[in-house]
């Protein structure tokens, strides 16, 4: 099985007051938009991972078969969380797809492209990781094989996840992204407003390009 993780325990200081989880977007929390999409993929089980502000994150995943854990130490940085996140979910899965809670064009065939690539590339490496680039930037999703389960739960380097990418480039594969969606996070004032032309076009996730088809 594979294991999605979504983190959400940020405490959104760069963008200088609201909490970008709970943005607006096409009426619904940014939030929502990704839950939706990770929800809908391959993915067997999604463990979302809360902190700063979780009585009012909490809410916006409501109707969806997630998991929940609270990472108590949120304010210390996503490898507290990619622990938690771990930890939470099964311990046998084949692989932890981690996925960050504010990248909301990232849709559902896209994750499950990634996991595609994964399971082909599992099949001959057993501790494969998978990681979609932009014009040479790292993006998210990124699928770390089960292997690397004990790794990601103790290691407490704030850079923890990008040491298994550093210093086990072997097993490491990247995978060229066609679009900007899996590097176009929203972590300041100036990225959410860049996303307010999507409200119009309705370019979200494939569940709103499936409903506006359905309006034609």
């Amino acid at each position: 099985m594979i294991s999605a993780i979504v983190l959400a325990a940020g405490t959104s200081s760069r963008m200088k007051g609201p909490n970008k989880l709970l943005l607006p977007l096409l009426g619904r929390p940014l939030i929502h938009h990704v839950i939706e999409s990770v929800a809908a993929s391959s993915a067997v089980e999604v463990v979302v991972v809360t902190g700063h502000e979780s009585a009012r994150v909490q809410p916006a995943l409501t109707g969806f078969d997630v998991t929940i854990a609270y990472n108590p130490q949120y304010a210390r940085g996503q490898t507290g969380s990619v622990r938690v996140g771990v930890r939470a979910a099964h311990a046998d899965a084949l692989a932890y797809m981690i996925c960050l809670g504010d990248l909301p064009l990232i849709s559902t065939s896209d994750y499950d492209r990634v996991i595609a690539l994964f399971r082909s590339c599992h099949a001959s490496d057993p501790k494969a990781v998978v990681r979609p680039t932009y014009r040479g930037i790292p993006g998210h999703p990124v699928v770390f094989s089960g292997a690397w389960r004990k790794y990601l739960i103790s290691e407490t380097a704030s850079t923890g996840c990008r040491n298994v990418l550093r210093r086990h480039a072997e097993h490491v594969i990247e995978m060229e992204w066609v679009n900007d969606h899996v590097v176009r996070d929203v972590d300041t004032p100036e990225t959410y407003r860049t996303l307010l032309p999507f409200e119009a076009l309705g370019q979200i996730s494939d569940g709103f390009r499936k409903r506006r088809h359905d309006l034609k």
